[in-house]
């Protein structure tokens, strides 16, 4: 029983050490879109994803098919980076569900690390219009889209856009 009490003892000790090293500041190993905010403070990791978040607006997305392409910015359809929520998603990760779901993201994170998505979601009238040209096009080739798949598909891109270029799903 002894060796049990101490290995909780242990452990007890190891989380209150990373409790103090990472208090206020975001879990290392937490990225956001592949940037490393771990360690960084609220207000650091904010500043990181403001400049971040500036290129993104910009940047082509582009969903393909055979014999045509939707390319469109996030502008487009009306979204944005939001750095002050996703600065807020990135500080919960090992802090919330305590004890047991915020030790286990500690860990993952510590291991392998844990990726967080952008906040903020499109306009969905937005993105109506450009589910309504990408289908002109695809009718122009004798092609139907599946609008349910695409409109998951664009969420997907932009909540994540390191995944930038993806397959338009056609319905057969």
């Amino acid at each position: 029983t002894f060796g049990f009490v101490g290995v909780l003892v242990l452990i007890g000790y190891l989380v209150l050490i990373d409790l103090g090293i990472n208090a206020g500041r975001v879990h290392a190993g937490v990225r956001v879109d592949g940037i490393d905010v771990g360690g960084l403070t609220l207000a650091e990791a904010l500043a990181t994803l403001e400049v971040a978040g500036q290129d993104l607006r910009g940047q082509e997305v582009i969903p393909t098919a055979e014999g045509f392409d939707c390319r469109f910015t996030p502008r487009e359809v009306g979204w944005g980076p939001q750095p002050f929520d996703t600065v807020q998603i990135a500080m919960r990760v090992g802090r919330d569900d305590a004890p047991f779901g915020a030790l286990a993201d500690r860990v993952r994170a510590y291991l392998s690390g844990i990726e967080v998505e952008w906040a903020g979601k499109p306009n969905r009238l937005k993105v109506g219009r450009l589910l309504d040209r990408c289908e002109q096009q695809a009718a122009g080739l004798g092609a139907v889209i599946d609008r349910r798949a695409l409109r998951a598909e664009i969420g997907r891109a932009l909540a994540s856009p390191t995944r930038r270029t993806f397959e338009i799903p056609l319905t057969e």
